[in-house]
């Protein structure tokens, strides 16, 4: 007989309810245990520390008591198990790594120009695209009429011509895309958009479809060599460290995706007028006034928000006029602000003695007073005089300075020439000078050469100091003379 206790139980009961009690506690425990427990890989501290690798920023954190790298996010999204936001977190950078340059590695300036560029591209894409669907219409109906040519051979004359223009554009203007980017880019693209109504005519006017998509094609050899020439300058303006290469690959990216674009919508709107013979007429010719103007005001607002940080002769001038007025160096940004899509800056006062690159034989209508003037700078890098053949030729003619360089020159010369040719341009301003005095003219330049040199270096260190690059000027210094023995 089992042993009772004092509650009339057998004692292996009591034993038994006990551990059952026992057992539904530690259970408890457990189960509240394992709802409140994370692993501890995802237990994540943050550290102030960041690291760029392939292009892409990571944060480093804590993690199984190791230091790791993970994608720069706060850690609650890592802590809170929002997988499929941190999963399209993780496919937005993965595009943006892809399509565009480490923001690090770019001039803040670079975001707002790669917007108006690509929506300038996504035009110029539009209008190349129903241009071809012109063309190809034109091939058509000159079938039907009977031209001379097969259209095949059309097409290929079309190829060559454009080839010829494009071969005549490189080799005779490509030294001026450096002096002024701005102004190469946005004529080029005016000179396009006019030269496409070409082939936008060509279906009315398909007799004459070999001069008409010539045309077309001279436009399109203006705007292919001015952008592909400029594109390396333009990736060294906005590179702030050695990304020269990645940001030019990433700008051809960005074309790869925008030009898919613009063909899909092409091709879309295409397909919306496929039941109507007038309407596929009609389209092209309404698409080219939207895209001629779309591509047009692209360039423009790309012009205005490009800072350039080099100094060419335009820039060079602003720069100068205002260190000779006010003593102090104006920043790029400032600079960017005055100037025109066209590179061009507004003139304060049109009676103001301007500053130009000049050639030797104008300097002077005297062959003694021009050799006097040789022989005294002979040992110096370049030449600062009126522009006195033409002042002499015409009394209405606008007295210039003139800038002419001697073999060697180099940055320093340049800068040391531009600073003194304004001041003296201000001392003229300042107290009227006669300019035809050419005693009193000469004393002016010379004493500007000497305080142009007294002041180079505080003028090189405020222009760096501003931003300004010195190292490299792009300007176009034209004839460059030499005080040699005649030949």
């Amino acid at each position: 007989m089992a042993k009772l206790n004092s509650q009339n139980l057998p004692v292996d009961l009591e034993v038994q309810d006990t551990v059952q009690k026992a057992g539904h506690s530690v259970f408890n425990v457990l189960k509240k245990l394992k709802r409140n427990y994370r692993p501890k890989e995802e237990r994540l501290t943050m550290v102030p520390l960041t690291v760029q690798r392939n292009g892409e920023r990571l944060q480093y954190v804590w993690k199984e008591g190791k230091l790791q790298t993970v994608r720069k996010m706060p850690v609650e999204s890592y802590e809170s198990g929002e997988g499929i936001w941190m999963d399209l977190k993780r496919v937005h950078l993965s595009v943006m790594s892809m399509l565009f340059p480490d923001p690090m590695s770019v001039s803040s300036d670079y975001w707002e120009w790669v917007s108006w560029r690509l929506l300038a591209r996504f035009f110029g894409t539009c209008l190349n695209v129903f241009g071809t669907q012109s063309l190809l219409m034109a091939t058509g109906l000159g079938a039907k009429n009977a031209l001379t040519a097969s259209v095949a051979i059309n097409w290929m004359v079309k190829d060559g011509l454009g080839r010829i223009a494009r071969l005549l554009i490189a080799t005779n203007y490509s030294r001026k895309f450096d002096t002024n980017i701005k102004k190469a880019r946005f004529i080029s693209t005016l000179v396009h958009t006019v030269c496409m109504t070409g082939e936008f005519l060509t279906p009315i006017f398909p007799a004459y479809f070999i001069l008409l998509a010539a045309i077309s094609n001279v436009g399109k050899a203006v705007i292919i060599t001015a952008f592909v020439s400029t594109a390396p300058s333009l990736s060294i303006v906005f590179a702030k460290r050695h990304t020269v290469c990645d940001i030019t690959a990433k700008t051809q990216a960005q074309y790869s995706v925008v030009d898919s674009l613009a063909i899909a919508v092409a091709a879309s709107l295409t397909h919306l007028c496929r039941a109507s013979s007038q309407a596929l007429f009609i389209l092209p010719l309404a698409s080219y006034a939207v895209s001629s103007l779309g591509s047009i005001f692209g360039m423009y607002k790309e012009n205005k928000s490009l800072i350039f940080r080099t100094l060419n002769a335009h820039r060079m001038m602003q720069v100068v006029c205002h260190w000779a007025k006010h003593r102090t160096a104006v920043s790029p940004e400032e600079v960017c602000k005055l100037e025109s899509a066209m590179g061009r800056f507004p003139t304060e006062d049109k009676n103001q003695v301007n500053v130009e690159m000049g050639r030797i034989e104008d300097m002077s209508d005297r062959p003694s007073e021009l050799e006097s003037t040789l022989e005294r700078h002979r040992d110096d890098a370049f030449v600062i005089s009126l522009n006195r053949v033409q002042l002499g030729a015409n009394r209405h003619a606008k007295p210039a300075l003139l800038i002419s360089f001697q073999e060697g020159a180099e940055n320093e010369d340049i800068l040391l020439a531009f600073l003194a040719a304004g001041y003296a341009r201000e001392k003229i301003h300042q107290s009227p000078v006669n300019l035809r005095n050419r005693h009193v003219m000469a004393e002016t330049i010379r004493q500007s050469r000497d305080e142009a040199k007294e002041s180079l270096s505080d003028f090189t260190h405020s222009l760096e100091r501003v931003g300004w690059k010195t190292n490299d000027l792009p300007i176009q210094i034209g004839d460059i003379h030499s005080t040699s023995k005649p030949l």
